[in-house]
């Protein structure tokens, strides 16, 4: 989560809503907004910006979770205790809910700052967003999600006993991925054959 591989492929992410357009750059919101033109010294500073905010948070969550541990261990006195659960499931909404929000209004300070520039067209179409997004998701991706879906919603056939906690939750979201993960390999499937 904190390698220099993950966050230079989330800043590559952010950097694709930018193409190059001869001498300057179109922004695209989430790669399918309307195309507005940007120099290419406004591109480099928000794709700087956006890295470095993105680091500088991936990192604060190292401290943050010591910092819960920490807490928890201080206030609950049993580990196995119904307080430490949900001390738990509390702390870590407390770290990821400001995560997500940094990331967020980081990702969107573009479509912020150049909100008042009259964009050159209009935004992608449906059908233009679903190929765009489809050609960057592989096959070998789409079926480790069914692998990990089927691996994690056999949890249900082979407990023994009624879950409960992280297992529950694990199953669920097994169940959850193993038919999203069909579905969009149908669909990108059916996408490429068009």
């Amino acid at each position: 989560m904190f390698g220099n591989d993950h966050l230079d492929r989330v800043q590559q992410s952010f950097a694709d809503q930018f193409s190059d357009a001869g001498h300057d750059f179109i922004y695209r919101k989430s790669q399918k907004g309307p195309p507005i033109r940007v120099t290419r010294q406004e591109r480099d500073l928000f794709v700087a910006q956006f890295g470095k905010t993105i680091r500088y948070t991936m990192w604060a969550v190292i401290p943050a979770t010591f910092g819960l541990i920490l807490l928890l261990a201080w206030l609950t006195p049993s580990a196995d205790s119904p307080s430490a659960d949900y001390g738990v499931w509390i702390g870590v909404a407390a770290i990821l809910l400001p995560l997500v929000t940094i990331m967020l209004v980081a990702w969107t300070a573009p479509s912020r700052h150049l909100r008042d520039r009259t964009p050159e067209g209009s935004p992608l179409s449906r059908g233009e967003a679903r190929e765009l997004a489809f050609s960057k998701i592989s096959y070998l991706q789409l079926a480790g999600g069914v692998v990990v879906g089927i691996l994690f919603a056999s949890e249900f056939v082979t407990a023994s006993e009624p879950l409960e906690g992280h297992q529950l939750i694990k199953a669920v979201f097994g169940t959850l991925l193993l038919p999203l993960a069909v579905v969009q390999t149908v669909r990108k499937w059916l996408e490429s054959r068009r």
